[in-house]
């Protein structure tokens, strides 16, 4: 990694801390440039605004969301493997402590500001469903039941959610359960297959 590459990421890094610790509006860049150990020229070298790192956060979940792997549904393969599979390409990138730590910093923000979060919702990266394509396909494949798959999509990830998201997000701790993160993501799959398998 160059050095000006370098220091790009300590910026950011610096930022998310910033945020995460005094909220965007009291956030300050001399304090980020402190954190980062560069000079307030060298940031806004990089970044010519507040505003810019944090829309340079976003940009980074929006690029982490893009680059997970998922599955593609295949009817000669069982649904049950396939959502399994998918969900832990998912949980795996959720439940991450950076992927944590970004999304507290812009989530506090839309909490605060409805039109950044219909911004931020509206973009492609967060509408596309893939595990409503998923059930979708399967659907028309005949292995679960004819509902509306972005409705049962919702209840899928509620219930993943449930488990890898909100504890972590909001208490920073693992699923308060004696299970494993295998057992929970089949447990889920399960209770979700028990309305919709066909």
């Amino acid at each position: 990694m160059k050095l000006t590459d370098m220091k790009r990421q300590s910026i950011v890094d610096a930022a998310v801390l910033e945020f995460q610790e005094n909220g965007f509006s009291a956030a300050r860049i001399n304090r980020i440039a402190e954190r980062a150990q560069v000079s307030k020229r060298t940031l806004y070298n990089h970044f010519e605004s507040k505003e810019a790192l944090f829309d340079e956060i976003v940009e980074i979940i929006m690029a982490r969301n893009a680059s997970v792997r998922h599955v593609s549904y295949d009817p000669n393969q069982p649904i049950r493997d396939q959502l399994i599979a998918e969900t832990e390409a998912i949980v795996a990138e959720v439940a991450d402590d950076t992927y944590i730590g970004l999304n507290r910093v812009i989530a506090s923000e839309y909490l605060r500001d409805k039109e950044l979060a219909r911004k931020i919702f509206s973009r492609e990266e967060v509408t596309t469903d893939p595990v409503s394509g998923i059930i979708d396909a399967a659907m028309k494949a005949g292995a679960l039941r004819q509902a509306d798959p972005t409705f049962a999509a919702s209840q899928y990830h509620a219930l993943v959610k449930h488990f890898f998201v909100w504890p972590h997000f909001l208490l920073g701790e693992a699923p308060p359960f004696p299970q494993s993160k295998t057992e929970i993501i089949e447990e889920c799959v399960d209770m979700f297959l028990a309305r919709y398998e066909t």
